[in-house]
C-alpha cells in the first residue's frame, strides 16, 4: 500500500475503575504490478477496534476486546495478459472472502 491511516485514543473514567478505547485502521485499496503483463489489486482495508477496561485493582484487570467491529468482506483480483497467436488473452481471477467480529475476554493479571 502506499499509505496507511492509524488514529486511536483512551479514556478513564474519573473516580471509578473503567477505561474504554479504540482504534480506527484504513489501508487504500492498491494496484500492483508484478510483471510487464501481471497485476493484482487489492480492495481497501478499514479496521475498527475496541476495548473496555475494568481495574479489578492495581494488579488485576479484566478487558473486552472487539476486533474488526464493523468486517467488511475483501476482495483480490489478479490479472494476467498473456501474447497468444490469435492475438492478447486477459485471465482475471477475482477472490473475495468475508470479513468477521473477533471477541476476546481477558484476565490481565501483573506479576
Amino acid at each position: 500500500a502506499k499509505a496507511t491511516a492509524n488514529i486511536g485514543a483512551d479514556y478513564r473514567f474519573r473516580g471509578m475503575p473503567f477505561t474504554v478505547g479504540g482504534n480506527a485502521n484504513w489501508v487504500p485499496g492498491s494496484t500492483i504490478k508484478l510483471d510487464s503483463d501481471q497485476f493484482v489489486t487489492t480492495s481497501t482495508k478499514t479496521v475498527w477496534d475496541g476495548y473496555a477496561l475494568w481495574t479489578i485493582n492495581p494488579a488485576m484487570g479484566l478487558r473486552l476486546l472487539g476486533s474488526n467491529l464493523a468486517p467488511r468482506d475483501f476482495a483480490t483480483t489478479n490479472q494476467n495478459d498473456t501474447l497468444t497467436p490469435t492475438g492478447n488473452e486477459r485471465t482475471t481471477v477475482r477472490s473475495t472472502g468475508p470479513g468477521f467480529v473477533n471477541w476476546q475476554l481477558r484476565l490481565e493479571l501483573k506479576l
